[in-house]
């Protein structure tokens, strides 16, 4: 689902300023109302114990949450005040992605989101995402659209150029359930028609090999880094996964962090998978990050926060 609203062409020209002072500017301001039912009912989502209570929440939460998307000026509005919503944009602020995750009585995730975009010709679109996780086969090697998502939690994004286009690269978590989590590198670019394309096939695992988005799946006990480095290198960094036990290849609630660290470089066409890199300080591993924590669950209703290195 896409959707066009009318033309900004004085939008680009306060956008900036705007987003300084946004927590207290007459854009929030604006929508404080609104802005307070989304916070409210966001926190249902998170902490309400009956799942049923959970999804009313959500279908609450979604309903207000279009309304509000659909207004030309909304992507200027700092929505850090809805703590369930994670919001990641470009440099020159003109594209945001927001998601947010649903936890069902199965201790599984079904994820939401939108886009917004500003567009060369000073357009405002909104698209809805559609996750359809569950029914995708072989994800890593298919692209996909807004209403055929591989849902998850974004949580940072860079823009690269591999000369043909821009292509938004995305690194995102997916509770996926009680027994492992998943991360996820994911790229994001528009058609002509300026329709929602995911996937391209630009990470290189090896000579004629390359994923249309690159998947990790491991243990729900344990954490996994998986960041995007801009100097002084671009690259994303990630944690190097393997079986406590050789005999458990495949299995992957029993992958973790082995101490060792790979990246995707990017070499101005393709991010090219590099083995064992050195890392900087602030990345190194600590006994305590391979210490077996409580799962998400219910009971506990932790819902991940996706902050870096987590």
């Amino acid at each position: 689902m896409q959707n066009m609203i009318k033309n900004v062409t004085t939008l680009l020209l306060f956008y900036t300023s705007i987003l300084g002072l946004a927590q207290t500017s007459p854009i929030n301001s604006k929508y404080n109302t609104e802005l307070d039912l989304l916070a409210a009912e966001g926190q249902k989502i998170i902490n309400a114990t009956l799942s049923q209570d959970r999804k009313k929440a959500n279908e609450i939460f979604n309903s207000n949450l279009k309304k509000l998307i659909k207004e030309d000026d909304s992507i200027l509005l700092d929505l850090r005040r809805v703590s369930n919503l994670m919001q990641v944009t470009n440099e020159d602020k003109t594209l945001r992605v927001l998601t947010w995750a649903l936890l069902d009585a199965n201790n599984t995730y079904q994820y939401f989101g939108f886009i917004q975009r500003i567009t060369k010709n000073q357009e405002y679109f909104w698209t809805e995402l559609v996750d359809q996780s569950a029914q995708i086969s072989d994800p890593e090697k298919q692209e996909l659209t807004a209403v055929n998502w591989f849902g998850c939690l974004y949580y940072d994004m860079i823009t690269i150029n591999n000369g043909l286009k821009d292509i938004h690269t995305l690194v995102g978590w997916d509770g996926n359930n009680s027994m492992s989590h998943k991360k996820i590198i994911e790229n994001l670019y528009f058609g002509r028609d300026d329709s929602v394309r995911f996937g391209s096939p630009i990470i290189r695992e090896a000579k004629n090999a390359y994923l249309y988005r690159k998947i990790f799946e491991f243990s729900g006990d344990l954490k996994m880094t998986l960041d995007i480095q801009k100097t002084p290198k671009v690259r994303i960094v990630y944690d190097h996964l393997s079986p406590d036990n050789p005999s458990l290849k495949g299995v992957y609630e029993y992958y973790g962090p082995d101490l060792s660290f790979d990246a995707y470089e990017w070499g101005g066409r393709f991010w090219d998978y590099v083995a064992d890199i050195d890392m900087d300080q602030n990345l190194e591993k600590k006994e305590k990050d391979f210490e077996v924590k409580d799962r998400d669950t219910i009971q506990s209703k932790n819902l991940f926060t996706p902050l870096k290195g987590q």
